[in-house]
């Protein structure tokens, strides 16, 4: 998310609290972070080998337990990133698909929005690629020569008057990837445009972002009926009617809008475009850690619609054709969820935005997100293995291990159990 805000970069520690869970060789290797210079926006940038674990212990729970650690403790402002806990992971499995792929070694991000509950297992299954489907990624621009975008990149338009044809900051590419790269995608096969609104400092004015919009609303008529866009918008700023109605007009040309949250740890609902999420309008994302919490710089309130992974986030990145960076931000939340949209249009091209959204917002596992500020759709957690043909007012919705939005005795007692159950588990494969 690029907006103005007087916080400086941040780091993060991790750190888990469940002394009776062992790892055996749990290590991970300590870096300096490389952080983004800049008070205009609090993405982080570690590089991509920042954590290495080996697991040499695996620890199973049954699926219907709904299994996970509890009373994982994200410390911001941090002198340096160290892993000190990490998450094993069980199979999953989801009736009534047949599977078309499975990615070994996902990021932790990709991993996560193919489960309901359980722990992370590397692995991230998918039953459609978005192949057909358009993503318009309005951003810094994208380095389409990126190997990882296997060629269905193009850079589209450059609305700076800098005539810098290519994205000079990183942030477009990173965010493009997410969205639909091979290796750090979630709609591995869809076509990427990018539109080039901010600079290489990601500032970028509104006549800049208005035209960005044009050009992707032009070429989006010309496509014909048959042929589906999402557009990705992980910038923002103060409330503004004009870019809010530049949104609409993008909505108004059958074009799902996603919208990152922000990063400025507030009411999601003072900011433009992220507002418009509260008439269900477009889809607004707020962030998650792997540990399913709310990660303080994230933005919150009833504007947010869902929540997705966006700390440590790994994705394309500039400098050369196969670089590659590992960010936080809200930026990294959102082309998740455009991913998302990609899938859904790739079965039903025949949806309109509002049952997009809805059917999105609908899938998506509730009462997750563990926080006190997750007011809204934050709660929720984004859920990629969709049947667009399944009713909206017949999606049943997997049952609640726990409800983090308020917190509670139950969570607590939940997280116990559970670390119990997986410490029995570990000794009995010990013996």
């Amino acid at each position: 998310m690029l907006h103005r805000s007087k916080t400086s970069s941040r780091t993060i520690i991790l750190r888990i609290h469940c002394p009776l869970v062992t790892l055996s060789d749990a290590q991970a290797q300590e870096v300096s972070p490389i952080l983004l210079n800049t008070e205009r926006y609090l993405d982080e940038l570690f590089g991509i080998e920042n954590v290495v674990v080996e697991r040499n212990a695996v620890i199973s729970q049954p699926s219907q337990w709904y299994g996970r650690y509890e009373n994982i403790e994200t410390i911001m402002r941090g002198d340096h990133t160290k892993l000190m806990g990490y998450r094993l992971a069980q199979p999953k499995e989801e009736e009534g698909y047949e599977i078309q792929a499975v990615q070994a070694n996902a990021g932790w991000n990709l991993d996560r929005i193919d489960m309901r509950f359980g722990l992370l297992d590397g692995q991230y299954t998918y039953v459609r690629d978005g192949a057909g489907v358009d993503i318009y990624v309005m951003d810094t621009g994208v380095l389409a020569t990126h190997v990882d975008f296997e060629g269905r990149a193009t850079f589209l338009h450059n609305a700076i008057p800098d005539r810098i044809n290519r994205d000079c900051n990183g942030h477009g590419t990173h965010v493009a990837g997410i969205a639909a790269s091979r290796t750090y995608g979630v709609a591995k096969k869809a076509s990427i445009f990018g539109v080039r609104v901010l600079n290489c400092s990601g500032d970028g004015t509104v006549d800049d972002i208005l035209e960005g919009a044009d050009v992707i609303i032009e070429r989006a008529s010309t496509q014909g009926q048959g042929r589906r866009a999402v557009i990705n918008l992980s910038l923002g700023g103060d409330r503004s009617s004009v870019i809010d109605n530049m949104i609409m007009a993008l909505r108004e040309h059958n074009i799902v809008v996603v919208l990152a949250a922000g990063n400025a740890h507030s009411d999601a609902c003072q900011y433009s475009p992220s507002r418009l999420g509260a008439n269900k309008f477009v889809l607004t994302v707020a962030a998650s850690n792997r540990f399913d919490q709310r990660p303080s710089f994230s933005n919150y309130g009833r504007c947010v619609s869902l929540s997705a992974g966006g700390v440590d986030i790994a994705s394309t990145w500039i400098g050369s054709n196969t670089a590659a960076a590992t960010v936080s931000g809200t930026s990294m939340s959102a082309p998740a969820v455009t991913g998302v949209a990609a899938l859904v249009l790739q079965q039903r091209p025949d949806l309109s935005v509002s049952q997009v959204n809805a059917i999105i917002t609908a899938w998506a596992t509730p009462h997750v997100i563990s926080s006190t500020t997750a007011e809204g759709g934050g709660h929720s957690m984004l859920y990629s293995l969709i049947d667009a043909n399944v009713p909206v007012d017949s999606i049943t919705p997997p049952p609640t291990m726990r409800n983090s939005a308020s917190g509670g005795d139950s969570a607590n007692a939940n997280g116990l159990v559970f670390c119990i159950i997986s410490t029995l588990v570990y000794l009995l494969c010990l013996c």
